[in-house]
């Protein structure tokens, strides 16, 4: 008769399962120590070592070590308690041990996944998008006739149509509206909605101030601009004409911090501030813009508003570029979609469509169902990364979507030099402002990429974690007027270079 089964199978049991227990358990308390919570978790231990270090400066080598751990710590600890399971002489029962071991180190695993919000068919996350059934692209921005991105004065004109005007933001936000929040809210702040209630704040309160006779041309624009905010070519902005009187002007370049995201109403945003102040405000910031619509709109703009200073707002999460992206009108700089906000190049690699980009994508994300062993494969997460696996070794195959290889450093150096003198040609000063990265918990200046602009001498706003929204890395009201502090310091410095007084306007008080 066989010798009844050992005690150690029980050990056994017991002990993958608080192995996989106690793994899932510090990835998440960990994640959450260092604020990454709101990070999705599967790319995060999917990501590959660059990608975590452009990502996470301040922890990727930590990040990585971890992400090895909850990835290999668990066959690796379910491997030891094999061989020792091997320590009992019969060879049945260790056979059984082993089918055993290796039967609930998978199911442990699977469920850890699972926990983890792993989806079976699904081998590669991405922290912007996430596959959908049907790809559906929303309205809001378009691209002019020179690709630079915009936002869609149809779209805005509809809006401004709409019968009942004061309706709620998710009645906009819906996927059957497809309109998008922040040019509602921009709308709403602005008067789109009759029933909301504007803050008193400097820009309203300047505005109860103006003087609204013939000689005030900044009074007028101010007073235009204050009911009308999106201007024909499709900014948040005062129209793109040169001033009317002896004010001091600035040309803002930006992204969504210009734009005033994250602002509790929109005229909390420091470009919005800087107008109050008296001067001259044209504002370019856009979410998602790069640095290479920057330059498009420095050319095309810079020559009809005659700025006394330009201003390069540059975000430190996403302006540092390793390929130009050539401008074309057909090609938006990104395609807003319900898969999340998909970017028209990838590694230097341009996609014409949103479609095309978006199938990019899940190209490295999606098990495709083209074969039987592909479905097979797609039925449970510890499959789908089997699957994942044999594609790398070759025994299945997938072409995975590799791009451009990344240059040693980013191309910001060249581009920054370019608007350098393309400002000197009219005559402005250009002034590049650098704005930190919340991240981690820390934040992130320029210093980080050496000789980052080049010959381009930059100013860094000394900012602080209170400055930021702690969910999505933006200036709260809080950082936006201190970063309008900061701008106003600096204009006062670059406007006296060229014989330019520039003194804020009467108290708002």
């Amino acid at each position: 008769m066989l010798e009844a089964p050992s005690n150690k199978l029980k050990w056994i049991a017991v002990g993958q399962l608080l192995v996989c227990i106690s793994f899932i358990y510090f990835f998440k308390s960990w994640c959450s120590g260092i604020e990454l919570l709101n990070v999705d978790l599967c790319w995060l231990l999917s990501a590959g070592a660059e990608e975590l270090q452009r990502a996470f400066p301040n922890y990727h080598s930590w990040i990585y070590l971890v992400g090895g751990l909850v990835k290999f710590g668990l066959p690796m600890m379910s491997l030891i308690l094999l061989l020792f399971a091997f320590s009992v002489p019969n060879i049945f029962q260790n056979l059984g041990l082993m089918l055993f071991s290796t039967l609930f180190t998978v199911i442990a695993v699977e469920i850890g996944l699972r926990i983890l919000d792993y989806t079976p068919g699904q081998f590669g996350y991405n922290r912007w998008v996430h596959p959908v059934d049907s790809l559906i692209v929303f309205e809001g921005f378009t691209t002019d006739s020179t690709g630079i991105l915009t936002v869609d004065t149809k779209l805005v004109a509809k809006m401004k149509a709409r019968p009942n005007r004061h309706v709620s933001a998710s009645e906009h936000l819906s996927e059957e509206r497809r309109y998008p929040h922040e040019v509602y809210s921009v709308l709403m702040g602005h008067g789109l909605d009759t029933d909301y209630s504007k803050p008193l704040n400097e820009f309203w309160v300047r505005f109860n101030k103006l003087k609204f006779d013939e000689r005030q041309a900044w009074d007028r624009k101010y007073a235009e601009y204050a009911s009308d905010p999106i201007n024909k070519e499709g900014f948040y902005s005062i129209p793109f004409v040169a001033k009317a009187d002896s004010k001091p002007s600035i040309l803002l370049l930006g992204d969504s911090f210009t734009w005033g995201h994250s602002a509790s109403d929109c005229t909390n945003s420091f470009a919005n501030i800087l107008f109050s102040r008296g001067l001259w405000v044209y504002n370019t910031g856009i979410s998602g813009a790069d640095v290479s619509q920057y330059k498009a709109i420095l050319k095309k703009y810079g020559p009809l508003i005659r700025p006394d200073v330009v201003v390069c707002n540059f975000f430190m999460g996403n302006d540092v570029q390793y390929f130009e992206r050539k401008l074309s009108e057909k090609v938006p700089l990104n395609y807003h979609t319900n898969a999340g906000v998909i970017y028209s190049n990838h590694f230097g690699v341009s996609f014409p469509t949103a479609n095309e980009a978006y199938e990019n994508i899940m190209k490295n994300m999606i098990i495709p169902q083209n074969t039987l062993i592909n479905k097979i494969f797609s039925t449970t997460v510890f499959s789908t990364l089997c699957w994942e696996y044999l594609v790398n070794l070759g025994l299945i195959d997938h072409h995975f979507f590799i791009g451009e290889k990344f240059p040693q450093s980013p191309i910001t150096a060249v581009q920054s030099e370019e608007m350098q003198r393309f400002c000197d040609s009219i005559g402005a000063k250009f002034v590049m402002s650098v704005i930190p990265e919340f991240k981690n918990g820390k934040l992130n200046g320029a210093e980080l990429i050496p000789n980052l602009f080049g010959e381009v001498p930059y100013y860094q706003h000394n900012s602080e974690v209170w400055m930021y929204d702690r969910e999505d890395g933006h200036f709260n009201d809080e950082g936006h007027l201190a970063y309008a502090d900061y701008l106003e310091q600096i204009l006062v410095k670059e406007l006296a270079t060229l014989n330019l007084d520039y003194q804020v306007m009467d108290s708002l008080q």
